[in-house]
């Protein structure tokens, strides 16, 4: 037997299917609204994508961003044209391509250069700013060599005499960036022999010629004004630093240099005179 419903029931039927029906029509509306955006920003990220593209060309041809002019500012012995030569600037060089990361990298395998700065102006002027590393003595390594303060062997300069002392028995490694470099511990016994001496009398580091560093406990001298040969030990430089500059205004008012000054004990000097001496 059928219910019978009543005219409450029929109007909650009635209003159920005005709103199934006006459900289904909001979800078509918003189905092909968002069908439309999507065609909408398809159309418009391939109009885009073609103006982006167009604008590189542009720009890529524009004589605007042209690199004009190179300058190298701060090089004294690496030659401009090694330097422009190494960075890779073309005849098309434009100035957003100019990285001073990429020219860094391109310049710092120059043992000479310590560091780069660059920069650029609107007109496509690219500045190039070297520091050079300065020697501060020679080094034999089977060959001669500049050092500076941190250890890095260098080429010597063209044409220039250097006066500085020449150092031996240091052992060098190969960094990162493919310099060669003294070794830290051989470099923190130069470091503390050179800052004593320095600290002592400026024109008696000057004066030295030679400086050995073969023997772990020992560092030999060899001067410009005389053959004689000093041995210190690596404790209390400075102390045994101004023992010898005594020493060496005593022994030079003799007629004939010693052969060699020991002051590598602690409360003497061994002083070693010429056989030729010892037998007149």
């Amino acid at each position: 037997m059928v219910k019978r419903l009543g005219a409450n029931g029929r109007k909650r039927n009635a209003d159920r299917k005005v709103k199934v029906k006006s459900a289904a029509k909001k979800a078509v509306a918003r189905t092909m609204i968002i069908i439309c955006i999507a065609a909408i920003g398809i159309v418009l990220s391939f109009g885009g994508y073609k103006g982006i593209i167009q604008i590189v060309k542009s720009v890529q041809q524009s004589e605007a961003f042209d690199v004009t002019a190179v300058a190298v500012q701060g090089n004294k012995h690496v030659e401009t044209k090694s330097i422009i030569d190494k960075c890779g600037f073309g005849a098309d060089a434009k100035t957003y391509s100019v990285r001073e990361a990429s020219v860094r990298e391109a310049l710092m395998s120059n043992p000479w250069i310590e560091n780069v700065n660059v920069s650029k102006s609107f007109d496509g002027k690219v500045c190039i700013k070297i520091k050079e590393r300065k020697p501060v003595a020679l080094v034999n390594l089977s060959r001669i060599y500049y050092i500076d303060r941190s250890g890095v062997v260098f080429p010597l300069a063209k044409k220039v005499i250097s006066e500085m002392p020449i150092l031996y028995g240091l052992k060098d490694t190969i960094d990162n960036h493919g310099i060669r470099r003294i070794r830290t511990a051989d470099m923190l016994r130069v470091k503390s022999f050179m800052r004593e001496a320095l600290a002592v009398n400026n024109d008696f580091f000057q004066s030295i010629t030679q400086i050995d560093f073969s023997d772990k406990n020992k560092i030999r001298l060899s001067f410009q004004d005389y053959s004689t040969l000093v041995e210190l030990s690596g404790e209390n430089l400075e102390i045994k630093l101004r023992q010898l500059i005594r020493l060496e205004k005593i022994v030079q008012n003799d007629e004939v240099m010693p052969q060699k000054i020991d002051l590598s004990y602690q409360n003497i000097a061994v002083v070693t005179v010429p056989d030729t001496l010892i037998e007149e």
